[in-house]
């Protein structure tokens, strides 16, 4: 924590700026510096979910012949679990990998969260009283519109619906992290009465915070900068990052039809079958021709 108090105070007195900005700029200059570890970690994501079916099928595999309870049942199951493994070593992914960002961003998030707790008090003196803007210009008192609340739930709320940059929005998710999601949905809901009664200068770094993190993950979505930082396609988008339904739907929106070959051309050299009209006049011309 005083660690944390000292780029504060130490930010806000080298820019002089206000004490709501020099909040905002801290945590954007601190979130920067974890943009590295989010783009290693959404590079392990986008690996893991390229292999998903893959990944599904063997311990769809391993759970099935471990629960016949044979010896036959047994070996399958550990052949399953050494496939698994050859998997993720043959495409450089470990579980771990994909939860490497919330390790190092959680208890930096954390540190600062009590810090702001900390010099929010009356009694701090060192003028966040006068250092709010707008509707809150005392950053040691509650929000008393509850707009700060409300404001912070909704970009947290919209934060876990974002996901992970590593992660194509609308791709299916799987069972646990769908019900994950919907605890953290829930929590935002949750936190808007649960957190009212918090000092402004709190819900300033954390609508810093959740902004930052919802901006990053719209950016690092983009095909060209994926490419500039090393990353992978996104893991079931079609061109230019999209899915195949958001691709659909910017032809439509273009004007520009796609029609599908149908099932039984592709594939296969035998001709469509002609409409009756030309079914018809071909076969009376066969006809002619035999008379």
């Amino acid at each position: 924590m005083r660690v944390a108090e000292a780029v504060l105070t130490g930010v806000h007195d080298v820019t002089g700026l206000p004490w709501w900005l020099t909040i905002g700029l801290t945590t954007v200059s601190v979130r920067l510096a974890f943009v590295p570890l989010q783009i290693f970690q959404s590079r392990s994501i986008a690996r893991m979910s390229a292999i998903k079916p893959q990944m599904d099928e063997l311990t769809t595999r391993m759970r099935e012949s471990s629960a016949l309870g044979t010896e036959k049942g047994f070996n399958d199951s550990t052949k399953a679990q050494k496939a698994l493994g050859a998997l993720l070593a043959k495409n450089g992914v470990q579980p771990w990998m994909t939860m490497v960002g919330a390790f190092g961003q959680i208890p930096v998030w954390l540190t600062f969260f009590f810090t702001m707790r900390h010099l929010v008090r009356p009694d701090g003196g060192l003028g966040l009283e006068m250092g709010g803007t707008l509707w809150f210009t005392d950053l040691t008192m509650r929000d008393p519109y509850y707009i700060l609340p409300i404001v912070c739930g909704g970009t947290f709320y919209s934060m876990v619906q974002l996901g992970d940059p590593g992660q194509a929005p609308g791709v299916p998710v799987d069972e646990r992290q769908a019900m994950m999601r919907t605890m953290m949905k829930g929590a935002a809901v949750v936190m808007v009465p649960a957190t009212a009664w918090f000092e402004s200068g709190v819900f300033v770094y954390w609508i810093s915070t959740n902004m930052f993190a919802m901006t990053q993950t719209v950016l690092l979505r983009q095909p060209a900068i994926r490419e500039a930082a090393g990353m992978p396609p996104l893991p079931g988008a079609g061109p230019m990052g999209m899915l195949p339904a958001e691709a659909a739907a910017a032809s439509a929106a273009a004007g520009v039809q796609v029609h599908a070959a149908p099932a039984h051309i592709v594939g296969s050299s035998v001709p469509a079958p002609r409409p009756r009209g030309q079914q018809k006049k071909g076969k009376a011309q066969r006809r002619g021709k035999r008379r």
